[in-house]
């Protein structure tokens, strides 16, 4: 019999990775957040009842008011997200397992460049866990690379889409980065769900080798076979944004990575076939 698994944020990047790569081995629902509320406990409860013996839960919605163009607010960052969190925790007896996404954040907070409502509700979701006896477990994400990823301001999508229409490569802030492939990524999920028995509560899904994104531009560059400025802000330093994945490679000591190079080159071929999807007036920088 296939699993079911609900996720949430079924528009969001994550998300929309998930479904695909999960939708033709387990039945999968993956509303979207006019489908399902998740911030109402009551919408939520009715949902499991209608929607009854879950398997899993990949909680991928969130409420992030980080973006400028964002009409969210920034004062509800923290509420909102700890409202979903908790609601699905008081329905943790509808699912057997659920992960969640936590983020790099956690370990930065108080830094200048890290949203404060939104590092405090991942950092609090963490302590929840690991002090509660619960089947719930936090895959923190830093820099994701995959498709449908928002171009209009995530770094490495809006490099490529610059070098796309033969922009100036523009990096806000150089940063040494803990990252991975969205391909990866998911699979990584299936395993987490899967295993009987987790050594950990929380794993950091990221490749054992850093980069940055001055290096990802002059790939991008390289991949593309153009030759476009590359200009770095506040380069006269350059911070970290890093995690450690040894929790999750010794526990899944075989898993194997997809190389830098040709994350890069499926996504520039991505793009170029979606080039008439991306308004270069958008860019945030």
């Amino acid at each position: 019999m296939c699993k079911k698994i609900l996720i949430t944020g079924g528009n969001g990047f994550v998300a929309k990775h998930c479904e695909e790569y999960f939708k033709d081995r387990y039945i999968v629902y993956a509303p979207t957040k006019y489908e399902l509320d998740v911030t109402s406990l009551k919408n939520l409860r009715q949902w499991f009842v209608w929607n009854n013996n879950i398997d899993y839960v990949i909680h991928a919605a969130t409420y992030d008011a980080d973006p400028t163009f964002s009409d969210k607010a920034r004062n509800r960052q923290f509420v909102n997200n700890m409202q979903m969190f908790i609601n699905l925790t008081q329905c943790q007896d509808s699912f057997n397992r659920m992960i969640y996404f936590g983020s790099g954040a956690e370990l930065y907070r108080g830094k200048d460049d890290v949203n404060p409502e939104y590092s405090l509700s991942k950092s609090v979701m963490t302590e929840y866990i690991k002090i509660t006896d619960n089947n719930i477990f936090n895959l923190r994400l830093f820099v994701v690379l995959g498709e449908y990823a928002d171009w209009r301001y995530r770094v490495p999508a809006n490099l490529l889409c610059k070098a796309l229409f033969d922009k100036k490569l523009i990096i806000p802030e150089n940063k040494i980065i803990s990252y991975i492939d969205i391909n990866d990524l998911v699979r990584m999920i299936e395993l987490v769900l899967n295993k009987d028995k987790l050594n950990s509560k929380v794993y950091d899904c990221i490749k054992t080798n850093v980069t940055n994104y001055d290096l990802i531009a002059k790939k991008i560059l390289k991949v593309s076979n153009k030759n476009l400025d590359i200009e770095l802000n506040n380069s006269l330093s350059i911070k970290s944004y890093t995690g450690n994945n040894s929790c999750f490679i010794n526990e899944f000591e075989n898993f194997e990575f997809t190389l830098l190079n040709n994350t890069i080159k499926r996504l520039w071929q991505y793009y170029k076939e979606h080039k008439d999807q991306i308004d270069i007036n958008k860019f945030e920088y």
